[in-house]
């Protein structure tokens, strides 16, 4: 046990799993219940650790099955490599073995039926957030993990916060998260809601599952593709577009849908997770018995199965050169 690298002498590392911005994550195993997890270590901002806890925490509870669950945590002792490190923040999380849903985006768009699948599994866990009055704020392609049958978790709490206390709104001002995700209040330095904060950067996830691509850079007066979207000259920003995307023939319901979501003005997006969900571009998938809904989750987990062998076949890099926490606490 003293020769394997572990937390806490209770999860042994098992292997690097990858990082973002505030942490880097592991597959660790329980040395007494010979379970693995994914264990999160907090290498920046350690001040602001108890917060991602508490929203975490909030989160976990809330026993949605789209929301990542927080198994443990603590402040100890780590090694890596041999390299011993203490007072570490860390966090164990349920394992999701099948990555995050942008290395399969990776390789293309989904069918829009396929991702109204997906995209509803998503929609029904920030619902849950919003229900508690939790906003994420980093709602993105590579903070939604996918568990063993391709099933999406909302993950990552580190920028989540409360926007609704005791029925009232509360008026946000950091500029966080993720820049191609950002709605423009957020990317101006303005005040904004949270969870319309969320509903926009949902709005560029839909996109990116149906075309496979991003619809602008980001939401700035000076990103050519979104001024059409704020100066309301749609038939524009969809000429704007490259004509991949348009022989795509995406239907009027998806369009409209999107455009709400991703509009400048957060009052005109859909308030509620709930009208999205009404929304006439998930039409086709009320009506379906459990028959049908399984055949569909078949094809879809079927899509996710061949898009994940052709990651494989890509993992000739060496993730080893980020393994090291040094390298990120120097």
């Amino acid at each position: 046990m003293q020769n394997q690298d572990n937390i806490d002498n209770i999860y042994n590392i098992i292997r690097y799993l990858g990082k973002g911005s505030l942490s880097k994550v592991y597959l660790v195993r329980n040395v007494n219940n010979n379970t693995e997890y994914a264990a999160r270590i907090r290498i920046r901002d350690v001040n602001h650790f108890q917060q991602e806890l508490q929203m975490t925490t909030n989160a976990s509870n809330l026993n949605n099955p789209n929301i990542i669950h927080l198994i443990n945590y603590g402040l100890g002792t780590i090694t890596i490599k041999g390299n011993v490190q203490n007072k570490m923040n860390y966090l164990i999380l349920d394992y999701c073995s099948k990555g995050d849903l942008y290395n399969y985006f990776k390789f293309g768009r989904f069918s829009e039926r396929h991702a109204k699948f997906i995209f509803r599994k998503i929609l029904n866990g920030v619902r849950a957030l919003h229900g508690a009055g939790i906003c994420h704020r980093n709602l993105k392609l590579g903070t939604i993990l996918l568990d063993q049958n391709f099933n999406p978790k909302i993950s990552n709490f580190a920028f989540a916060t409360l926007f609704q206390v005791n029925n009232g709104i509360i008026q946000l001002n950091d500029r966080i998260g993720t820049i191609p995700y950002m709605p423009p209040q957020m990317f101006n330095n303005q005040p904004y809601n949270g969870s319309m904060a969320d509903i926009f950067s949902l709005g560029v996830i839909l996109f990116n599952l149906v075309t496979g691509r991003f619809g602008f850079n980001n939401a700035d007066n000076h990103d050519p593709n979104y001024q059409f979207i704020r100066n309301n000259l749609i038939n524009q920003y969809w000429n704007s577009l490259p004509n991949e995307i348009n022989n795509f023939n995406l239907s009027q319901e998806f369009k409209d849908l999107y455009i709400s979501m991703v509009s400048s003005n957060e009052n005109n997006r859909p308030p509620t997770i709930d009208q999205i969900l009404n929304n006439n571009w998930f039409n086709d998938l009320v009506g379906l018995n459990d028959t049908q809904l399984n055949q569909l989750q078949n094809e879809v987990y079927n899509e996710f199965h061949a898009r994940e062998e052709q990651i494989h076949m890509q993992l000739d890099v060496n993730l080893e050169e980020e393994e090291g926490l040094e390298d990120d606490t120097r």
